[in-house]
């Protein structure tokens, strides 16, 4: 979290290891983060979420960006369940609905003119059906999803959705590019860490 503020990151979302040491845990690491956590998929015991849903980030240029977080169902049984008692993940036909919802509310209440999603799903087969190109085929309006958890690396789905995935172990930086005049999407790439040549001393 100290590196993550010094770097400058704006929104995040969850992954399973961020779990590991249980949940009172990671509650105490995020109250230090100087950025925005969003998490739509996981649920304390009164059904609220455990960080909010959404968040609509504006750009400098005045682009608004309306991000929501989704985090892996397997990190019930990825991490110590004995760690996330009250807690509830859910998946399936209920993340799509949640999913949706949260997309829909992006679209009106923040009035974003791009959605991405910060998920936490990956492509293994063995995820299934919450991985995030089951979330793609059955959720409307995502008009990019940044993920992780299956370590891929990837500028598009398996059946070329628009889903990005930059690997592990910080080789890879994604990068997506944003008209500022139509407010859309141009492209997606990743950029080798190993290709910077400079580095932050602070960091």
């Amino acid at each position: 979290v100290t590196m993550m503020n010094a770097a400058g990151y704006d929104v995040v979302t969850l992954g399973n290891h961020e779990f590991d040491y249980g949940y009172a845990q990671l509650k105490e690491n995020m109250s230090k983060a100087k950025f925005k956590v969003v998490c739509a998929d996981v649920f304390n015991e009164d059904g609220t979420p455990i960080f909010d849903a959404n968040y609509t980030y504006t750009t400098k240029s005045g682009v608004k960006v309306g991000f929501f977080g989704m985090e892996t169902p397997e990190t019930q049984t990825k991490a110590n369940p004995a760690l996330m008692k009250g807690l509830s993940f859910i998946g399936g036909k209920d993340l799509y609905k949640v999913t949706q919802e949260d997309v829909d509310m992006a679209r009106s209440e923040g009035n974003a003119d791009i959605v991405i999603a910060l998920g936490h799903l990956g492509v293994d087969k063995s995820s299934e059906p919450n991985c995030s190109y089951n979330v793609m085929q059955n959720v409307k309006g995502i008009d990019l999803f940044i993920d992780g958890h299956s370590h891929t690396v990837m500028t598009a789905g398996p059946n070329g959705e628009p889903i990005q995935s930059t690997g592990t172990a910080f080789k890879n930086i994604g990068v997506i590019t944003i008209d500022n005049a139509t407010k859309k999407i141009l492209g997606n790439d990743l950029i080798k860490v190993a290709d910077y040549e400079k580095r932050d001393e602070t960091v």
